[in-house]
């Protein structure tokens, strides 16, 4: 008997230790940017916890996350690890969790191979390794619209007790899923409505206000505050911009994982026969679900958020939508080879989501040395060479000095990279480090020729400790930890590096004069100064 479920087993096996693999591959050694920083720029400026909670801010810190991390600070154990493990771990519970609640509804390849599309879905990597809501939100808007519809069918007060926890917690960390976690309450509130119109009873309507009580207090007590004090931050970010066709058709293929139209199309296909498939034996399901996506998929349209043609923007917006996608294109390939021979439609099930992986972004991504795969340069379009960050530094030829260090072994080297700009759309370093294939630290120039920089905090400042950042200033070059300063001359032309001027002057008289220059960089040997020393 075990030996005939052997390769069942297996097939979990490799599934597991691929949502593992994939979503802890390098993570110790990313740099931590971009959004990521919301959170640290707010606790770092806040007046405690009270500013924390009563406040979205300009740039979108998440509350719960950024409250979490302010606590953290304070104990002095705010890292990069400590600031991703959450989302991690929600990303992989995430693997594991929603399949079980909805297996009574799969068959077992049906089971599996969903399991195995939310492992490899490159946009659930993503955002599991992002010290960012998304993937948390995720996890609790699929659990909390399951646990609604479970005690609607049901009628066990357990399921609602679930939902009325859930639904303001996720709203709470991201706000936008607001009109996704109440839709149900619109849906069923319709049935319950009709019903008593027709039989004259009103206990569904009293139910859903029972629960919807709790539910309403919860979001007053957690995203009252914010809006009452701030709700300026909202109205400035609303209205702006808006979703085009082309955006469309970009989220598309980033929820199929893939660069491809024909694929995304073959993807959008068999969501549409799986949806067939989970109407045919639970269709108040499949009405249920897709009436919320629905509601999120409007809302988020015609919100006009900031940066909304941005496909990434409203590709995290909906990312609680893309999990019951990948359900229907499970459903929707299990039903289109139901005709094979069992062993052959076992082989096509097993080798569908190892095609769709090889043919996505993913296995670019992790090759080699690589500490910016959430640069925008692999997340923002699946198609590298359209991708407009990538657009942006095509004509950077590779400097000579990256391709002298591509001689030396894979990390054997670690570069400290100055000067530091969070933002992904001026950084071309994960460019650099495909050619030289070594260690990079950003170098914070704080009190070298300045302080203040946007994306940098003082050496003083003991809450923060991350370990892939490094202040240069009062610390000898044999103190840094490092073999060369690397120096970056371009001109972004926006003028974010003028605030930099003075810096290169500074360094040449910690550190000597450059022992290698060009267009693009110059580099001092942090090496030299330790041999002058002895």
């Amino acid at each position: 008997m075990i030996r005939s479920r052997l390769p069942v087993y297996l097939s979990w096996v490799v599934a597991l230790s691929a949502a593992l693999y994939l979503r802890l591959w390098q993570l110790p050694q990313q740099l931590l940017a971009d959004d990521e920083w919301h959170a640290v720029n707010k606790l770092l400026s806040a007046e405690g916890y009270r500013d924390i909670f009563t406040s979205f801010g300009l740039a979108d810190h998440c509350i719960p996350l950024t409250l979490l991390y302010a606590w953290l600070a304070n104990q002095g154990w705010l890292t990069e690890w400590s600031m991703r493990f959450p989302l991690l771990i929600a990303g992989i519970a995430l693997v594991i969790t929603l399949p079980l609640l909805v297996r009574r509804w799969l068959q077992g390849s049906e089971y599996w191979l969903f399991t195995v599309l939310l492992a490899v879905s490159p946009l659930l990597i993503y955002f599991s390794r992002t010290a960012r809501p998304y993937a948390l939100s995720t996890l609790l808007a699929a659990i909390a619209l399951f646990a609604f519809y479970r005690w609607w069918v049901e009628r066990k007060w357990s399921w609602g007790v679930l939902y009325g926890v859930l639904a303001p917690l996720t709203v709470w960390l991201q706000l936008v899923t607001i009109p996704l976690v109440l839709a149900p309450f619109l849906f069923f509130g319709i049935h319950a409505l009709i019903s008593w119109r027709q039989n004259g009873h009103a206990k569904d309507v009293l139910q859903l206000f029972m629960l919807g009580l709790p539910v309403l207090a919860g979001l007053l007590l957690l995203v009252g505050p914010p809006i009452f004090n701030d709700i300026q931050s909202l109205t400035a970010k609303s209205g702006v911009d808006f979703m085009s066709l082309a955006t469309v058709g970009a989220v598309i293929k980033l929820y199929a994982g893939t660069s491809w139209a024909w694929l995304a199309a073959v993807w959008m296909l068999l969501m549409l026969v799986g949806g067939v498939v989970l109407y045919r034996r639970q269709p108040l399901l499949m009405m249920y679900l897709s009436f919320c996506a629905g509601i999120a998929i409007v809302f988020v349209a015609l919100s006009g958020g900031a940066w909304l043609h941005h496909p990434l923007v409203p590709a995290r917006y909906l990312l609680p939508v893309l999990p019951w996608a990948l359900l229907c294109v499970a459903l929707g390939a299990v039903a289109c080879v139901q005709w094979l021979p069992g062993k052959v439609q076992y082989g096509v099930i097993f080798l569908l989501p190892l095609l769709l992986f090889l043919a996505g972004p993913v296995p670019g991504q992790y090759k080699g040395i690589n500490q910016f795969t959430g640069h925008m340069g692999y997340q923002f379009d699946y198609d590298w060479r359209a991708n407009v960050y990538n657009q942006k530094w095509q004509h950077l030829p590779a400097s000579p000095f990256f391709e002298q260090l591509a001689k030396q072994p894979p990390a054997s080297k670690t570069l400290i990279m100055a000067p530091w700009l969070l933002e992904w759309h001026y950084n071309p370093w994960y460019l650099q480090q495909r050619v030289h294939q070594q260690h990079v630290v950003p170098g914070f120039l704080d009190g070298v020729c300045g302080g203040g920089f946007f994306g940098e905090y003082p050496a003083a400042e003991n809450r923060v400790n991350f370990a892939h950042v490094m202040h240069i200033k009062g610390a000898p070059a044999s103190k840094l930890n490092a073999d060369y300063l690397v120096y970056t001359l371009w001109d972004s032309g926006d003028g974010r590096f003028t605030v930099f001027d003075k810096c290169l002057g500074e360094l040449n008289l910690l550190f000597g004069a450059p022992v290698y220059r060009d267009e693009q960089i110059e580099v001092f040997d942090l090496r030299r100064e330790s041999v002058d020393e002895s």
